[in-house]
């Protein structure tokens, strides 16, 4: 029993000499709260930080409003290239959205369509952009009558360009998906005004009246 007594007794002053202290143990020159400040380390790697997972999803920055638009060549419904540059001297509304016939989309392109004679009065060209194949555009536009053209980014080249693809790098069954978006480009090449994020119903209006403003007329 003396040499229990003995152990306990060793054993509280090699615990009081390192503070262990509500199972934190710390040396008696740290104070209390100086062990749960310090940087995590990697036990893999002793004396180095571990590096939290990342949890956010990874984006491409977007486009600076006032910034040179990007020049880009895609082919439309119709496999004929387009190039942004080549329009100079025109606006042009580059819309981005995720599929062809999906209810959403065919909102959006519908209500553009219904538009593009207003549109064109005001000097205006509008073109939508999604990774479907020239073929599925082609489907798209002639069952749905649209009087826009859609390009074709199989690669998403551009839509990772103009920030409209968000990337998921830690889910390899989803690699990412389409930001629906809009950005305005003025006669120069400007973009002047950009939708980062976009409801279809009523986006095509709010796209006219925006480039009335920007017009200076009255839409």
């Amino acid at each position: 029993m003396r040499k229990l007594a003995n152990l306990g007794r060793a054993a509280g002053v090699v615990a009081a000499g390192f503070g262990l202290i509500g199972c934190e143990l710390r040396s008696p020159e740290q104070s209390p709260g100086e062990a749960a400040d310090r940087p995590l380390e990697d036990a893999r790697a002793p004396g180095t930080r571990a590096e939290p997972e990342p949890s956010e999803p990874a984006v491409v920055p977007a486009m600076v409003v006032g910034s040179p638009a990007p020049d880009f060549t895609l082919e439309d419904q119709a496999g004929r290239p387009v190039t942004l540059s080549a329009l100079r001297g025109r606006w042009v509304v580059l819309y981005f959205y995720p599929k062809d016939a999906t209810p959403g989309c065919t909102t959006e392109a519908t209500e553009f369509s219904g538009l593009v004679d207003e549109l064109e009065r005001m000097n205006a060209t509008v073109f939508g952009v999604s990774a479907d194949s020239i073929a599925s555009h082609t489907e798209f536009a002639d069952k749905f009558g649209l009087g826009i053209d859609l390009l074709s980014d199989p690669g998403r080249e551009v839509m990772k360009t103009y920030g409209a693809w968000l990337a998921t790098p830690f889910d390899p069954e989803r690699p990412g998906r389409v930001v629906r978006s809009t950005v305005l480009i003025d006669p120069a090449g400007i973009i002047r005004y950009r939708w980062p994020e976009v409801v279809p119903r009523g986006h095509a209006a709010a796209v006219r009246e925006k480039l009335a403003e920007l017009q200076g007329g009255s839409g």
